[in-house]
């Protein structure tokens, strides 16, 4: 199986998002609106998980601060798991904190 990933610009990928948005309430059962959140996160970063055209997981934070990054929401496919996507998607993450000066990455798990 080949998954691609790729960083998704959340102001002109309006079709993707909804997808994402759609994937997430499947995987957490959440109708809650959240995703009018999004435009109102300052330096949003969404990274995304294809298999084919399949959107199959995502990693989605945004900037504290200049150095400071916070690591929101993710999720992967139920069919898609332990295949090291979310593994993936958090590397993805982590390389393009480095590459734009953050410093510390946070984040806060749900129990």
């Amino acid at each position: 199986m080949t998954i691609h990933y790729r960083k998704l610009d959340v102001h002109s990928n309006k079709q993707l998002v909804e997808k994402v948005i759609q994937l997430h309430n499947r995987i957490f059962n959440d109708s809650s609106n959240w995703s009018t959140q999004l435009g109102s996160k300052p330096s949003l970063v969404m990274f995304v998980a294809f298999h084919d055209s399949k959107v199959v997981g995502y990693k989605i934070g945004y900037a504290l601060n200049e150095k400071t990054f916070y690591s929101w929401l993710g999720g992967v496919d139920t069919k898609y798991r332990n295949h090291g996507i979310a593994r993936m998607l958090m590397e993805k993450q982590h390389e393009y904190l480095k590459k734009n000066g953050y410093k510390k990455s946070s984040n806060k798990n749900k129990e």
